[in-house]
């Protein structure tokens, strides 16, 4: 079955004027264990990538060649994250710690050490020297990054999430996070403090995205909503409760004034953010839809789309194009849906199909 099915997408493949652009130039192979994640740095010259070995790793992606192996962490490694410069990578861990790396020599530069149960998400302040760290401890804990120690820390609510969401405002003064008790917080960075307490979903948060400008947060919630916030007031602009089953993704258009949301109910739509209008409804997937992309521009510059989770592992896929576009990952065979659309003049115009093998792009071990 899967040798015809692999069979099956390279004959797709091949009839389209196109297929070269598909066809992955490099296979990246060294990890003894699913891989989980990767990241480009800023300057778009290195990879790196975590996996259940526990071994975060450093590649060239000129060459295609290993660069280093960050080998310390003594259970899974949860997240990673490159500095804003990209010259240190940050990454959290089971095994209650987050280790700073130096990216050009592959040394550990410091641990961190301070929660006491796992560390989920982690993430740095704009101008690269704060990192803030969430763990099961029900704590996010701010760390001075020159020197590798701990500012403060900040107290969540008793069901702490353990993987929460963590975003600085561009200005680095303020840091929302998400709980288990469906609410989000906006913290003064400067002195711990909870600015506001934001209520209103009824089902866990997902995701929050925050707009170009830091006026507008969205979330999304397990209670198949998502809601657009003002993040001066911590009120409630609009709610969008059309999805019929849950919202896999949101993301903003560069410019914030658009916002695209996947479901599982097989559509991707788009809405003023102002307003909260729905301004077009795609409905050309058969399936849930897992992932939307803007290019950088909205429109038509080169796109990088971002990892996609499946059974098969992560596959992160370089495609230029001027699409926005959506990535439907298969639930029963390791193959990948993307369907384009061509934002011209504000208005989606499908443009191509095509099926891609995660056989062929993704090897493990």
């Amino acid at each position: 079955m899967k040798i015809f099915l692999t069979l099956l997408t390279f004959l797709l493949l091949l009839s389209l004027n196109t297929f070269a652009q598909y066809v992955p130039s490099t296979v990246l192979s060294g990890h003894t264990d699913r891989v989980y994640d990767v990241l480009f740095s800023p300057d778009g010259n290195t990879l790196a990538s975590r996996s259940k070995d526990k071994t975060i790793r450093l590649w060239d992606i000129k060459s295609g060649t290993e660069r280093h192996i960050l080998s310390g962490h003594t259970d899974s490694v949860s997240r990673i994250k490159f500095s804003p410069d990209g010259n240190t990578l940050a990454s959290s861990s089971a095994d209650k710690t987050i280790r700073l790396w130096d990216v050009m020599t592959g040394t550990e530069r410091y641990i961190l050490k301070g929660h006491t149960k796992g560390v989920g998400s982690i993430v740095y302040s704009p101008d690269g020297n704060t990192l803030a760290s969430s763990s099961a401890d029900r704590t996010v804990r701010i760390w001075d990054v020159q020197n590798g120690t701990e500012k403060y820390s900040l107290i969540g609510p008793t069901n702490f999430f353990y993987d929460t969401g963590l975003l600085f405002s561009s200005d680095g003064n303020t840091l929302v996070s998400i709980s288990a008790d469906n609410t989000i917080r906006l913290w003064d960075v400067q002195t711990g403090i909870v600015k506001h307490t934001i209520i209103g979903h009824t089902g866990s948060i997902s995701e929050i995205i925050l707009s170009p400008d830091d006026k507008t947060l969205v979330s999304r919630s397990n209670d198949k909503t998502v809601r657009i916030w003002d993040i001066q007031t911590g009120t409630e602009k609009h709610a969008i409760t059309v999805h019929t089953d849950w919202i896999y993704d949101i993301v903003l258009s560069p410019d914030g004034n658009t916002l695209a949301t996947g479901s599982a109910d097989k559509t991707v739509r788009l809405w003023d953010v102002q307003t909260g209008v729905e301004k077009h409804l795609l409905t050309a997937h058969t399936d849930g839809i897992f992932d939307v992309v803007f290019s950088p521009d909205g429109k038509h510059s080169p796109l990088m789309v971002e990892t996609i989770p499946s059974d098969c592992g992560m596959l992160k896929l370089g495609l230029k194009s001027s699409y926005l576009v959506m990535i439907q990952v298969s639930e029963d065979v390791c193959f990948i849906l993307v369907i384009f659309y061509f934002l011209q003049m504000d208005k989606p115009l499908l443009v191509e199909v095509v099926l891609l093998s995660v056989y062929g792009m993704l090897q493990q071990g």
